[in-house]
């Protein structure tokens, strides 16, 4: 009568100790400082297109294995679409208390008065084997009253790895995206203005 009870125990510590282990769910912008008060005096962008490779519209996080291989985590899960995600960083970053213009969605009041609209495409935004992580876009910024790019950029943004772990890329990636912010800032910045001195 014991043998049953001993193997019973012994399949259930087995099954204990072999039990997959848990999922892990991340967002590239959490809970933190507000996005600032529209600002009535500046110029007003609004963020018409957001593109993505067909390898960022899934819910698991990508690592690059090779040149031309690359992971689907299947623990690692992103709680929101990227390309949502990755417009609220950018909303949060250009839209700063001293910024000369003001980054709408295309859901916002008034995107249909609106000067300029922003155009990104993402190329890459992954991890790249445990030992960086490189953003990739291109961007480029047309007029209500012309279709043609009066402002075109590139951004190739790699940031090393320095921990270990899903968490730490995921913080590297929101640093990947608050730089490439930086550089439209500046860029868009510098190109409005000089249309407001003529």
């Amino acid at each position: 009568m014991k043998t049953p009870f001993i193997l019973l125990l012994t399949l259930l510590l087995y099954a204990c100790s072999s039990a997959p282990p848990g999922i892990s769910y991340y967002v590239l912008d959490g809970p933190g400082q507000p996005m600032s008060a529209i600002n009535s005096n500046a110029a007003t962008v609004t963020l018409a297109s957001l593109t993505l490779p067909d390898y960022l519209r899934q819910d698991g996080l990508v690592m690059q294995l090779g040149p031309n291989q690359l992971h689907m985590s299947d623990r690692h899960y992103w709680a929101q679409s990227m390309s949502a995600g990755i417009e609220s960083v950018l909303l949060k970053q250009l839209n700063g208390d001293n910024a000369s213009f003001q980054l709408l969605s295309v859901t916002d009041p008034g995107v249909l008065q609106s000067q300029y609209q922003l155009h990104i495409q993402f190329f890459h935004l992954l991890i790249e084997q445990q030992n960086a992580v490189r953003l990739q876009a291109s961007y480029w910024l047309t007029g209500n009253d012309n279709p043609s790019p009066v402002l075109h950029g590139h951004s190739d943004i790699s940031l090393e790895l320095t921990d270990d772990g899903y968490p730490h890329a995921v913080a590297k990636m929101h640093q990947t995206l608050i730089r490439f912010s930086q550089q439209i800032s500046e860029d868009l910045g510098t190109l409005i203005t000089e249309n407001k001195t003529h």
